[in-house]
């Protein structure tokens, strides 16, 4: 009997380049002047885009993928893959 693995393919790579969106997003967000109460010294509209950009779906992907991994550990292997994990939320909604 083959033992589960108990790392999914590419989610170290996922979870790697999703932590370092967070990293980015918090050091543009400075730039658009949301997060404190003081105006930045120096204006860069494209650092404050490239924040609200980000903000648009990284914490959703982060929690997506979060949510695809502890699925994965509780049914022991059971999902091993993106599309059945998405039918069974699906099902549940």
């Amino acid at each position: 009997m083959q033992e589960v693995e108990s790392h999914i393919y590419n989610t170290s790579f996922t979870k790697t380049i999703l932590m370092m969106l967070v990293v980015l997003y918090h050091s543009c967000v400075f730039w658009t002047g949301d997060w404190l109460r003081i105006q930045p010294v120096f204006n860069a509209p494209l650092l404050g885009l490239i924040a609200k950009w980000l903000n648009s779906f990284h914490i959703y992907a982060f929690t997506l993928v979060s949510g695809y991994i502890f699925a994965f550990k509780m049914t022991g292997g059971g999902i091993n893959n993106i599309e059945d994990f998405s039918k069974i939320r699906q099902k549940d909604c």
